[in-house]
C-alpha cells in the first residue's frame, strides 16, 4: 500500500495486485453519514486452504492513524479461518495501534 509521506501530497488512487487464486476479499467502512469521509476503514484479502487454514491475510486500516496502515499479521497463517480467528486478528491489531484522538 503506497500513502502519502509530506503534508503536500495526496493519496489520489489504489491499485491492487491482481487477484489471487482463491482469494477473497472485503472492504468495510463507517462513517457519519452515507457518502462522508471515513472515520475508519478496513480492506482484507485472504486464502484459504481446502482444510480451512489461512495460506495468506493482508489487512490494511485508514483513519486510525496518521497514515494507512498494513497490519502484521503473519502469526495467524496456518491457523483455522473462523470467527475465534477474526476476533483474535481483530484484537492484535487493535492493541498495535496508536489511534488518533481527533478526527
Amino acid at each position: 500500500m503506497t500513502t502519502a509521506r509530506e503534508q503536500d501530497e495526496l493519496l489520489t488512487a489504489l491499485v491492487w495486485p491482481a487477484r489471487r487464486p482463491g482469494a477473497r476479499y472485503a472492504f468495510v467502512e463507517i462513517a457519519q453519514r452515507h457518502g462522508d469521509f471515513a472515520i475508519v476503514a478496513c480492506a482484507v484479502e485472504t486464502v484459504v486452504d481446502g482444510q480451512g487454514r489461512v495460506v495468506s491475510l493482508t489487512l490494511g486500516l485508514g483513519g486510525v492513524e496518521s497514515l494507512p496502515v498494513v497490519a502484521d499479521t503473519a502469526a495467524f497463517i496456518g491457523e483455522r479461518a473462523g470467527p475465534a480467528l477474526a476476533q483474535a486478528v481483530a484484537a492484535a491489531v487493535a492493541e498495535r495501534l496508536e489511534p488518533l484522538t481527533d478526527f
